[in-house]
């Protein structure tokens, strides 16, 4: 709990565990606190051990204040589950979602961390939303990844510990048109996958760097139950659409229950022209 009048962030909790008779047995540590704390705010977190010793736990928080920080906290209930199966034999859980940013700012770097309600072990820390992490303001972002589970795991249900994210500026949504969808092949976990495909155009007078692309699926009640990123699928020349240029992206999307409509968005912000790509020489050895 931030007892003090500041708002503190980049946050880190040592502890030290001791035996009964006093003596250390262990160190650790943990950063996951990621966003801000405000005065009166509360926070759980885990720090994990190898031995669990009798004894008690001592804890030493540290943390930055900033004048103006650039970076914002979403509580959890802006966060919803809409879709979850268990893969990999029971080893894993897969889960989709979608974050509302009401906070009236536009946001980059959005990441989340959560666990399994109940297991602080199986848990992820920090991935980073569909979309490449932008959000912006007044939009939901969806939002795809996995937990694992301990062995016999039923019914498991998930908890987000932090949801934070950067402040973005001129973020621009370019159209996204034409978005289709094809059956494919099973992926490797198991689900059935479709084939999303969508054209990206740029109507404006300035170049466009893209720095988020996703495409997903819906349900009949129009539920996120697939997401993909695919930013970190086009080549970097692709990332630069020039005034009135279309780019056609494409990605198997996992479906976590059967879908009915594809959809696509795209964000970015104006741009100098590119540099042109630098050539590499055809180096050869021996």
């Amino acid at each position: 709990t931030n007892d003090s009048p500041f708002t503190y962030q980049n946050i880190v909790v040592c502890a030290n565990l001791r035996t009964p008779s006093g003596t250390l047995a262990e160190v650790g540590s943990t950063d996951f606190l990621a966003g801000t704390l405000r005065p009166g705010a509360a926070k759980t977190f885990p720090i994990f051990f190898n031995t669990m010793p009798e004894g008690t736990v001592e804890f030493f928080p540290r943390g930055v204040n900033y004048c103006c920080s650039g970076s914002v906290t979403l509580t959890s209930d802006t966060f919803s589950v809409t879709a979850t199966k268990i893969v990999d034999d029971g080893k894993a859980l897969r889960v989709v979602g979608e974050l509302k940013n009401d906070t009236g700012l536009d946001l980059t770097g959005g990441t989340l961390s959560a666990h399994i309600a109940g297991s602080w072990a199986d848990r992820i820390d920090r991935q980073t939303l569909a979309c490449n992490g932008w959000v912006p303001d007044a939009t939901t972002a969806p939002v795809a990844f996995m937990l694992p589970l301990a062995p016999g795991t039923r019914n498991p249900t998930v908890a987000i510990e932090d949801i934070a994210a950067y402040l973005g500026s001129s973020i621009y949504a370019p159209p996204v048109t034409d978005v289709t969808a094809v059956g494919r092949p099973r992926s490797a976990s198991g689900l059935a996958t479709k084939r999303v495909s969508a054209t990206i155009s740029n109507p404006t007078t300035a170049w466009i760097a893209l720095e988020g692309v996703c495409l997903s699926l819906r349900d009949a009640r129009g539920r996120l139950v697939g997401t993909a990123s695919v930013i970190d699928n086009l080549a970097y020349n692709d990332r630069f659409l020039a005034p009135g240029a279309h780019l056609r992206v494409a990605a198997d999307v996992e479906e976590l229950e059967r879908s009915t409509t594809a959809e696509a968005a795209a964000y970015g912000q104006a741009t100098q022209p590119p540099p042109p790509p630098v050539a590499i020489p055809d180096v050869r050895f021996g």
